[in-house]
C-alpha cells in the first residue's frame, strides 16, 4: 500500500474507479502543464489546488451539515443544524483569509483536517483498521459534535472512489460514502441527541484538484434506513463527467454505478418548489420537496461562491440494475445548487 497514492512516476494521476482508495495525494509529484503544454509559473500549482471535506449526518429528528474548503486565497468552513419538528435551524460560518488556521490531509484514509479559529474547532479524523471515520466539533455557541461512522462495521462496505481528467490538464480526485450508520452525539440548544438512538446516517465526501476556474454543480445524496436495508445516493452533474461518473447508490454496503443525472428544478429559487432528479438509465427516479437551505456567498473577485444546499425528503423510486425497485418514501436528505470560481 506504500505506492499506493494517485500521482504517477511520469507525474500523471491514474483516472479511473478505484478498488483501492489512494494512500496518498502526492500533489506535488503532479506535472502540472499550461493548455498549450507549457509549464506553469511558480507557485501555480499550490495556487490553482482546491480541497474540501463534506459530513452529513442526517435523521428523521436532526440534520447536521458540516464543510471544509482551502481555496488558497480563502479557507471557508461552515456547520449547521436542522430540526425537521420544529424547522429551527442553527447556522455557523467562517471565511479566512488564505485559510490561516485551516489544514487539509492529503491522505483520505488516514490523515486529519482541522480548523480552529476562534475558540471554535472542526476536525475530521480518517483512520485505518477499522476504516472510521470521525466528525469533532466544538463551538464557542455550544454546540458540540462527536460523530464517527465504521465502514468495517460491514466489511463489505465499498466506498466510491475516482479521478476524472477536468479541462485539458486538470484533474479531479473524489470519494464518497453513502448508505452508513453514524455512532455518537450530538449537543446544543435542543439538548444532547444519541446518534444510534435516532438512527442517524452518514455521508462523506472528499474532494481534491484542479477544478475548472469557473465550476457549477448540482448534487444530491441521502443516506439512510429504506424497508430494513441501508441505502445510500450520490449523484451529480457538472463535475466527475469526464469518461466516468460519481454516480451511485450503495444497498448494504454494495457499492453500484448508475447514470448520468438530470436535475430539474426553479433555478432562480431553488430551495422552494419540487426538484426532479433521474438518471438516464432509470435507475434513479426521485422527486424532492425542500423544507430548508443553507446558503453561502462571497465575491472577492479572484474567487467568488453562490451555493445553496437545500434539505428536504425524498421520495419516488431507486432501482438497481438487475434488481427489484426500492421505494423511497420521505427520506431526508440534501440537494446542491452551487457556483464556485476558484
Amino acid at each position: 500500500m506504500s505506492d499506493n497514492t494517485l500521482i504517477t512516476s511520469d507525474g500523471q494521476p491514474r483516472f479511473g474507479y478505484f478498488d483501492q482508495t489512494p494512500t496518498r495525494i502526492n500533489v506535488d509529484d503532479f506535472d502540472y502543464r499550461t493548455p498549450l503544454g507549457g509549464r506553469q509559473l511558480p507557485g501555480r500549482k499550490w495556487l490553482d489546488y482546491n480541497q474540501f471535506q463534506y459530513i452529513g449526518l442526517i435523521s428523521d429528528e436532526l440534520l447536521v451539515g458540516c464543510a471544509l474548503a482551502d481555496m488558497r486565497y480563502l479557507g471557508l468552513a461552515f456547520v449547521y443544524t436542522f430540526e425537521p419538528a420544529t424547522g429551527d435551524l442553527q447556522e455557523f460560518s467562517l471565511k479566512l483569509p488564505l485559510a490561516r488556521g485551516m489544514s487539509l490531509t492529503d491522505r483520505p484514509l488516514d490523515g486529519t483536517s482541522e480548523l480552529s479559529s476562534g475558540g471554535n474547532r472542526i476536525r475530521m479524523i480518517a483512520e485505518v483498521n477499522p476504516r472510521v471515520v470521525t466528525l469533532d466539533i466544538k463551538l464557542k455557541s455550544g454546540l458540540e459534535v462527536r460523530a464517527s461512522f465504521d465502514m468495517d462495521a460491514d466489511p463489505t462496505f465499498e466506498p466510491m472512489a475516482l479521478c476524472t481528467q477536468t479541462a485539458k490538464h486538470g484533474w479531479v480526485f473524489t470519494q464518497k460514502v453513502a448508505g452508513i450508520r453514524a455512532t455518537g452525539y450530538v449537543k446544543g440548544h435542543f439538548g444532547k441527541k444519541d446518534l444510534s438512538e435516532i438512527n442517524a446516517y452518514a455521508h462523506y465526501d472528499y474532494s481534491v484538484g484542479y477544478m475548472r476556474r469557473e465550476t457549477f454543480w448540482n448534487w444530491a445524496c441521502f443516506s439512510g434506513e429504506v424497508a430494513g436495508s441501508a441505502v445510500g445516493l450520490n449523484v451529480s452533474c457538472g463535475v466527475n463527467e469526464t469518461s466516468y461518473s460519481e454516480n451511485c447508490i450503495w444497498v448494504d454496503g454494495k457499492l453500484i454505478k448508475v447514470g448520468l443525472t438530470n436535475f430539474e428544478y426553479d433555478r432562480a429559487r431553488p430551495a422552494e418548489g419540487q426538484w426532479s432528479v433521474k438518471t438516464i438509465d432509470g435507475a434513479v427516479d426521485l422527486t424532492f420537496e425542500p423544507e430548508g437551505v443553507h446558503e453561502e456567498k462571497l465575491n472577492a473577485i479572484v474567487v467568488a461562491g453562490d451555493l445553496k444546499q437545500v434539505f428536504g425528503k425524498f421520495s419516488g423510486t431507486i432501482t438497481p440494475p438487475g434488481g427489484d425497485p426500492i421505494t423511497i418514501e420521505d427520506q431526508y436528505g440534501f440537494v446542491e445548487d452551487q457556483y464556485a470560481k476558484w
